[in-house]
Order: structure tokens, then C-alpha cells, then sequence
């Protein structure tokens, strides 16, 4: 019934972000839509939260990723799409004032991290990615 009137299943006051701390090679990417359309020297896998981190601005430096990612989006006016679901929508107010800049929000996200417990040496590279500043993480 809901589905047949476009009734929203749920509704929620946070939004929810996943951040894959593992290694570059463990992580798994999109792909861009467009895949047969591009070079074959492009680059196919979607900009992801830790790019767009390590891509920021130098007003945003002291920033680490575990707040960039909870307080920060860098979505251009362009890609950011009306959602009917979305009661809440006035949680968003613009930081940075470019168009495509990081707009800072009012309500932080919740942020998913799975750390792994077994392997000592990746729990504390997770741990250090999320909560130390960083521009390359090779």
C-alpha cells in the first residue's frame, strides 16, 4: 500500500554515512555511469567520501575525516536532487561559499565504521584514518 501511494517506508531525523577504512585495493567502488562513453585512460570508479576528504580545501586542513564526513558534503547544487522522503531538509547551511564547496551541516551524520578485530596493525590505521588529519594515505 504504501509502495502503490509513494508513502515514505520511514522516516528519520539523521542521515546515515559509511566510511571503508580498509586498504584502497580491499575497498569496493562504484562505477560511473558512463563507462562505455569515457577514455580508456579515465578514471572509472565514483568520487567517494575519502577522494573527495583528501581533495579538500585548504580552508578545511585541521579537519579530520571522521568529521568531514559527519558535518561536510560536498555535493554541487547540481547533483543534489529534491527527495520527497526527506522530511527534514532544512539541516544543510552553506560553509564554504562556492556552489560546489563543502556546505557544513547543522545535524552531523551517524557515522558506520566496521573495525576489524582481529588484525591489530588494520584496527589502528582504521582508527588513525578517521581521527587524525590527512591530505595522501599511501
Amino acid at each position: 500500500m504504501y509502495l502503490l501511494l509513494q508513502l515514505p517506508l520511514k522516516r528519520c531525523s539523521r542521515e546515515v554515512v559509511f566510511i571503508n577504512t580498509n586498504q584502497p585495493d580491499e575497498r569496493v567502488y562504484l562505477l560511473t555511469s558512463n563507462t562505455d562513453q569515457l577514455p580508456d585512460d579515465a578514471e572509472v570508479a565514483e568520487s567517494n567520501i575519502i577522494t573527495r576528504y583528501s581533495q579538500r580545501s585548504h580552508s578545511l586542513h585541521n579537519v579530520r575525516l571522521a568529521d568531514y564526513s559527519a558535518y561536510y558534503d560536498s555535493r554541487s547544487n547540481a547533483e543534489v536532487t529534491s527527495n520527497s522522503d526527506n522530511e527534514f531538509e532544512g539541516d544543510d547551511s552553506t560553509v564554504a561559499g562556492t556552489s560546489g564547496g563543502p556546505k557544513g551541516r547543522t545535524v552531523a551524520r551517524v557515522i558506520l565504521n566496521f573495525q576489524q578485530t582481529g588484525d591489530a596493525e588494520k584496527s589502528a590505521r582504521q582508527k588513525l584514518m578517521l581521527y587524525l588529519p590527512w591530505r595522501n594515505e599511501t
